[in-house]
């Protein structure tokens, strides 16, 4: 399944950290918790689409395709430079690797080959930690900033601006990252199926769950 996205809703969640730091520091304690709530899904929600590049990389370059993992890994880079028609192609892109299939065609994996295997594996089951949490945390950020906004004082008023790009940053998450989770929960299973079924040996979720919190941001 392939999500269209607009450039301008993506466009929020390149300036989310722009419209938190304007928000930070010293005034209502309630809109700097906002804000620092906010800057850190904006952040994870990234961190979620990076893991799913580098575990669907790992895995087509598992199954021979390189040309296809060269392609998917170079979209890493669109997170960090806030391009937004690039960020929405890279999300496009994880939409259509259909990695259920690939595998299928794959045959016998050499050593090596199963070595990529086991690190996309474990790249996407962060991934999915990762998007599972912004996805909950985002609809209530929503509902928060949304009470805030209503009742901003005037002395908060210059921040109405920014709190409206949180609204619209998290309601894009929490609209979007359920469909990402979906998509990458199928592949997830279809990778340790495969695993399985060759006699790989596939990471324990402590496992996966003690990584993803290394990389976690407070």
């Amino acid at each position: 399944m392939k999500k269209t996205l607009s450039i301008i809703t993506i466009g929020a969640v390149s300036l989310m950290l722009s419209a938190c730091a304007g928000l930070m520091g010293g005034g209502n304690p309630q809109i700097t918790a906002l804000a620092n709530t906010s800057a850190r899904i904006s952040a994870n929600f990234v961190t979620a689409l990076d893991e799913n590049i580098a575990s669907y990389s790992a895995t087509m370059e598992a199954v021979g395709n390189k040309t296809e993992a060269e392609r998917i890994k170079s979209e890493a880079e669109n997170l960090k430079d806030g391009d937004n028609e690039k960020i929405e192609g890279s999300i496009g892109v994880l939409n259509e690797v259909d990695i259920s299939a690939s595998l299928e065609n794959a045959g016998e994996l050499s050593a090596e080959a199963k070595g990529l295997l086991v690190d996309g594996i474990v790249h996407l089951g962060i991934a999915i930690i990762y998007d599972g949490k912004v996805a909950a945390e985002a609809i209530n950020v929503v509902k928060e900033a949304k009470d805030i906004l209503s009742n901003l004082s005037g002395a908060d008023a210059m921040k109405a601006g920014d709190i409206k790009a949180i609204i619209s940053n998290a309601q894009f998450i929490a609209d979007v990252a359920p469909d990402q989770l979906t998509m990458m929960t199928n592949s997830f299973d279809a990778m340790k199926q495969y695993a399985q079924a060759h006699g790989i040996e596939v990471p324990s979720q402590e496992e996966i769950e003690a990584k993803a919190s290394s990389l976690a941001r407070e």
